[in-house]
Order: C-alpha cells, then structure tokens, then sequence
C-alpha cells in the first residue's frame, strides 16, 4: 500500500510537470506575442554568447528600442540617457540649434523647414535634403526626437551635416553654426493696426505673454504664425483657444481607454479679427490651435501642414533614461487627424509673401 501510494504520487508529480512544460509552449505557439517575448532573452545570450566582438548589451537593446517604436508609428521615440538633460533644455527653450526642423520618411529623416534668416538659410542646405549623418552620428537607427535633440547643444557650437540631395550623385558636407534657440514668441506690431504673433511654443509662459498682449492691443487684427513651431502641450493650447475663440465641440482625443471629448474655446473670448500662417511644420498642437482658429472664422494662409497630429506622453525608464509615447489620436469632427494634413484657405508659399498676404487681408476687414 505504501509503495502504491508512493508511485501514484511521482506520477501525479510527472504529469503536473509535463502540464507545466506542454501548456506554456503550446500557448506561446498560438500567441505570437508570447512567442515574440520569450525569444528576446533567448536572442540576447546568443549574440552575447557567439557574436565575434564583445557586445554591450545596453548599447544593443537601446537600437532595439527605437527600432520597436519607429515600427510603431513615426512619433513615439525613445530617449536615452546621454541626451536627456538636452531633451529637457530644450523643452525649457534653453541652449543653441541648429535652425533646422526634420522628418521621419520612408527614405530617413528629411529637412522639411529651415529658420528664415539664420545661417542654415544662408547655407548650402536645402528643403528636402536627407540627413545621413549628424557630426559623428549616424542617424538611420534614431527615433524623431533623437535626431531633433542631435540638432540641439548646450553652447555656441558648428554642425558638421552630411546629407544626400536627389539628382546629386555624392553627398553633401554642410557646417552649420548654431543659434540660441528663439523664444517662445515673438510680437511685432505692423501697419494697419495689425500684430505678428511668432508662436514658437505652446508652454504656460507663452500663454501668460498672449494674454498681456492681447489685453494690451485691443482692437488689432492679429496674424497668428504657427509656421515655426517648435514644441508645446496640450494645455497651454486649450488655454490659448479660451483666450482666443469661442466654443469649439468639433476635437476628440482618442485612446486605449476610449474617447474623450475636449471642450476648448470660452464664450468670453472677444470675436478678434485673424489670420493664422501655418506651414510644414504646423503640427501637433500647432495643427489642433490652428483649426480652432479656423473654425472660429478665422483664414489659414501659407502651405499645407504635415499631416503628424498625436499626444504624446512621457515616461521614464528605471536607468534614467525616457520614453516619449504616443497615448491618443486626435479626431475632429469625427475624422482622425493621425496623417491628416492641415491645407491653408489660402496657398501662398514664401515665408514673407505669405505674411504680406495676411496683413493686406486683415486690412481690407
């Protein structure tokens, strides 16, 4: 009897483990996401453990990340430790740039606007030209805000690009001395009882500095220039919408969670005479201000935008480094704006043929 009982127990052990073994491996062949998780540790020894050089595995799993999210979609980016602390000067507005913006495409990242008057306008470098290097960087592997922060330093400094250009048949070396990073905004007031508002970013300061302004001009028609965009939040945008249009029900943002409607614009805000500028790099936060403005009354004038409209969260990673994700898509009037570009009422290119045309529109108001 006790020999029975011995023996029913190893069996009962045998096929509790075999239960262990079989279910997990089975399963994970029928979710390819298990199956996917449980091969990263398994590829990560095997390189380390055959791989002719010594791989550092921090260097190798940072690649994967930003391969991961640029699979993903073209916002999210991950950010690693050796550029945090310029990630966070430049969202203070603090440091030198190169003044040019880029754009994740298929062929890389292409350079989509360049600051009027500034040294990179004066260069060599052109609108559509691709990057391929930044100073010793390559930068095929790098997520959006990588190769943005690669643009930025913390001092006076010369940016050594290389980039191809169609029709050339070698590249390009182009040193770009950098700029102090331009201010939030910029306030010029022109003929015709008309004010140039520069919106650069979308921060609290810049909805203070807005709020001044405008209780500081009354009666103005004011242009609104979100052709040189350079970062913001949601909030400050929502607040600037308050100060500025009247109720807008038409924005959604939508999530894993579902959809949350956003209420924007306030029935105090005074019917001001507008025109909003806007360009390729009128997106985000910059495209969801501008059609507010629009559905206000007011009139888009320059070139398309460029189609990227997301909201972005960030989150730090236990090393000390950071995730920039995209949490939600942002709908309007029920259409998602996810690569939807922003068209002008009126197309004029040309940085100050454009404004020329919104000041002779705001004088014939």
């Amino acid at each position: 009897m006790r020999r029975f009982m011995l023996f029913l127990l190893v069996l009962l052990a045998v096929v509790a483990g075999l239960r262990l073994w079989v279910i997990p491996h089975r399963s994970s062949e029928k979710n390819p996401v298990v199956a996917a998780r449980s091969l990263y540790p398994e590829v990560s020894r095997l390189i380390r453990e055959h791989y002719v050089d010594p791989v550092d595995p921090r260097n190798a799993w940072h690649g994967a990340y930003g391969a991961l999210l640029r699979n993903l979609d073209s916002c999210s980016s991950y950010i690693p430790v050796a550029l945090l602390q310029r990630s966070r000067a430049w969202r203070e507005g603090r440091g030198y740039w190169a003044g040019v913006w880029v754009r994740p495409g298929d062929q890389g990242f292409t350079v989509s606007r360049i600051l009027p008057r500034s040294p990179a306008k004066l260069s060599k470098l052109r609108v559509g030209d691709i990057l391929i290097r930044i100073d010793d960087q390559e930068i095929t592997a790098r997520t959006w805000a990588e190769v943005r922060l690669l643009l930025y330093a913390d001092k006076e400094y010369t940016f050594r690009l290389i980039v191809r250009r169609a029709g050339s048949r070698d590249p390009l070396n182009i040193l770009l001395p950098a700029i102090a990073l331009p201010a939030d905004l910029n306030l010029r007031d022109l003929p015709g009882s008309v004010t140039h508002l520069d919106l650069r970013r979308l921060t609290p300061a810049a909805v203070a500095a807005v709020s001044a302004a405008f209780h500081s001009r009354p009666g103005r028609g004011w242009i609104i220039d979100l052709r040189n965009y350079l970062h913001g939040d949601l909030d400050p945008c929502l607040s600037l919408a308050d100060m500025m249009v009247p109720p807008v029900s038409m924005l959604a943002l939508h999530t894993r969670h579902g959809n949350q409607r956003i209420r924007a614009g306030s029935i105090r805000a005074e019917q001001t005479r507008m025109v909003a500028l806007v360009g390729p790099e009128t997106i985000m936060y910059a495209d969801i201000l501008a059609r507010m403005l629009r559905d206000a009354g007011a009139s888009l004038v320059g070139e398309s935008g460029g189609g990227i409209n997301a909201h972005l969260r960030r989150i730090p990673l236990p090393d000390g480094a950071e995730l920039e994700l995209v949490d939600g898509w942002f709908y309007w009037g029920g259409r998602n704006l996810r690569n939807e570009s922003l068209h002008p009422d009126v197309r004029e290119p040309g940085d100050e043929a454009a404004l020329a045309r919104a000041q002779s529109m705001l004088k014939r108001e």
